[in-house]
């Protein structure tokens, strides 16, 4: 048997790349039928009717914007439309996020008093202006320069106590030092000195997040454009006293997440569903972030609806779920109340920032990958997809002639495919969204910068993509096969390519270990990924098999070559036994831990252990976090979470794990396996 497996390895090695192509993933015709029919034009004006409103979580304006989906929806024929409502009031919990508090806000000025009369804000005219989540009132005092506002530094032989405090940082955490902690009025927020130089007039988009406890101290905040920021620093420099006055029409109180589900029935009951998700909040206009995800998902809905309604195509064989989310936080709420409704669900694409102008925005589609814990197949054949796009470039009559580019991402944070990814969701998620956008989080992400043919673009994948899975069968579960093996060998052949190449004779052990940790890694990946196909047949088939058995010998043969090149046989691990082979962490949590600027709850609660995340110097420990939960299956040791860690994102110290994990258990989001 064995020889049996090896030979078929040494065919399938043969395979080139390229004649995927001939395979067939590809249904021209249903390409063309989808190209056809989705419309650029008319997601462009759902765009323009989302943006009428303040889309802030748990407030008016983003109900009203779910209702205007949920109308167009069933104005389309599609009767499986659902609204879910969780509370939200800055203190319920979902896992490990806190919802946020809601926000009812009519009006907001800010105006220079002394030493002459400028206006400098007006809620009205920018809603950016005014920080989220501002309380009503009248404030007057002067304007103290802190800086960035953020460390307890710079307020050193400052008092800021009744006064109001301009700074470069967040403002939810300017606030939280300057108007919590020290009793300043408000903050004002300029730009720091690096932050979209050019964009003289731009207002950015900030937050102040406050507790519900929190509420009766919650002052104000305003941001402000860099022209206003450098008048304003000139007179501070010349020795000027700055008087301001804010005036808030506005009122915190507790509220709802507001979510919108709606899915497109399979004929086949129980046989898995794909799902595009969307992020519908944000401030106005919020053009690109994230109305044109919004409103793509929606057309993709429409147009599917109708395609199926007309006869044009036939029903598919799964379901097709579409969720219209609160960013994160409304999505860990559904998640944690309501993720039945996802049962069975194969994989999803994440919808944010797809509409771009990439003339104005200068700005590359990027296609993000899942990460190692999620493992899926559906990372080759998206691709596959994109290529197409690229391809053919479809056009919108009522769009620009801008080309298609895209980069293929490994997978980064940021979005609710944060959320799907985890496994223990298990929806692996790939996103779609352009960046770096200079006009995000700005009052200049605005309907101008929306292109037509930019969003069917990006809709002809969503959708295609959701008819393939939602169709695909044992025929189609074969071709899959064929095109991950022969992807998974150019990943598994490059990584041996690049360990020959950087390795020499003398270099340390843990350096060659690591070297073959990521071979290692990248076969159980795409072993993974082959198994994931299985959730597309009918029945049993000894297909993924086969090949898994072939990618472990080519793994093998890997590891073989690149140590034969340093004259090493093997790379047994002489890691030393420490506490960390003994201690199994399990999860008591879904999805990520909320540590952002938005939701304090994991820094205040860690209290002085929290400083080391600012302390340690490694550059991606937001995702090394997010792994080290994701790979945290209660049968894993923390030596074992490490070296998978770390073979995915790089060399780091294994206490890094250990103390993440530790902190986690410090807030009881852990519990211990005990070893028998």
């Amino acid at each position: 048997m064995n020889s049996y497996y090896v030979t078929l390895w040494l065919l399938l090695a043969s395979i080139p790349a390229n004649a995927i192509q001939s395979s067939g993933i590809i249904d021209d015709a249903l390409f063309e039928i989808v190209s056809e029919s989705v419309s650029g034009a008319r997601a462009k004006e759902d765009v323009k009717q989302i943006i009428q409103n303040h889309r802030v979580q748990a407030t008016k304006g983003y109900s009203n914007a779910a209702k205007y989906i949920k109308e167009e929806l069933e104005a389309a024929g599609i009767t499986n439309v659902k609204t879910h409502k969780y509370k939200s009031n800055g203190k319920k919990r979902y896992n490990a996020y806190t919802s946020p508090m809601s926000w009812t806000v009519k009006s907001g000025t800010l105006n220079m008093v002394e030493p002459y009369e400028m206006n400098l804000a007006d809620y009205t005219a920018v809603p950016t202006s005014l920080t989220t989540l501002s309380n009503g009132g009248s404030w007057e005092g002067e304007l103290i320069d802190v800086g960035s506002g953020l460390k307890d530094e710079d307020y050193e032989d400052i008092s800021v106590e009744g006064k109001i405090v301009f700074a470069y940082g967040y403002a939810g955490r300017v606030h939280r030092q300057a108007v919590i902690k020290r009793k300043a009025l408000g903050v004002v927020i300029r730009p720091s000195d690096s932050d979209r130089v050019a964009m003289r007039d731009a207002v950015r988009y900030n937050g102040l997040w406050p507790k519900w406890e929190e509420r009766k101290k919650v002052g104000f905040g305003f941001q402000i454009s860099r022209a206003h920021s450098e008048e304003l620093l000139n007179l501070l420099d010349s020795g000027k006293k700055i008087i301001v006055r804010a005036e808030v029409d506005a009122k915190l109180h507790s509220g709802e997440l507001v979510i919108i589900s709606a899915v497109i029935k399979g004929k086949q009951k129980d046989s898995g569903q794909f799902v595009l998700i969307a992020h519908l909040d944000n401030y106005k206009p919020g053009a690109n972030d994230n109305a044109s995800g919004s409103a793509a998902i929606l057309e993709i809905a429409r147009t599917l609806n109708k395609l199926i309604s007309s006869g044009t195509i036939e029903r598919p064989h799964r379901s097709i779920r579409f969720l219209w989310v609160p960013e994160h936080f409304g999505t860990m709420a559904y998640l944690t109340k309501d993720r039945d409704e996802l049962a069975g669900a194969i994989c999803g694409i994440n919808l944010d920032m797809v509409g771009e102008n990439t003339k104005l925005t200068d700005t590359r589609l990027d296609v993000i990958l899942t990460p190692a814990s999620a493992a899926t197949f559906f990372n080759d054949l998206i691709v596959e997809v994109v290529k197409e796009v690229k391809r053919k470039e479809p056009r919108s009559s009522k769009g620009s002639d801008n080309l298609f580019e895209y980069d293929l991402k490994k997978f980064r944070l940021g979005s609710d495919h944060d959320m799907l990814n985890d496994p223990l969701i298990g929806i692996p998620t790939v996103a779609l969204g352009y960046w770096s956008d200079r006009y995000h989080h700005t009052n200049e992400d605005s309907y101008d910068k929306i292109d037509a043919t930019t969003l069917k673009r990006n809709m002809i994948i969503g959708a295609y993509s959701a008819l393939w899975i939602a169709n695909a069968g044992d025929e189609e579960a074969d071709k899959l096969t064929i095109l991950t093996f022969a992807k998974a060998r150019e990943r598994i052949i490059q990584l041996g390519l690049e360990g020959s190449l950087s390795l020499k004779i003398n270099d340390s052990h843990e350096k060659i270990k690591h070297l073959t940790d990521r071979i290692d890694l990248q076969t159980e990946v795409d072993n993974n990924a082959l198994m994931s196909i299985r959730k597309l047949r009918s029945g049993e088939s000894a297909m993924e098999d086969m090949y898994r058995v072939a990618l472990d010998e080519l793994g093998k043969s890997e590891k073989t070559l690149m140590l034969s090149n340093i004259g090493k046989a093997s790379s047994k691990d002489h890691r030393i036994v420490t506490g960390s082979t003994a201690r199994i962490p399990k999860r008591k949590f879904i999805g990520p831990v909320s540590d952002s600027y938005a939701d304090v709850w994991f820094s205040e609660n860690l209290g002085e252990s929290y400083k080391w995340y600012s302390e340690v110097k490694i550059s991606n420990l937001d995702l090394i976090r997010y792994e080290t939960v994701n790979f945290m299956n209660g049968k894993r040791n923390i030596s074992q979470i490490h070296k998978l860690v770390s073979a995915e994102l790089g060399r780091y110290d294994v206490k890094i794990t250990e103390i993440i994990i530790d902190n986690l258990s410090k807030l009881g989001l852990i519990e211990w396996v005990k070893l028998k």
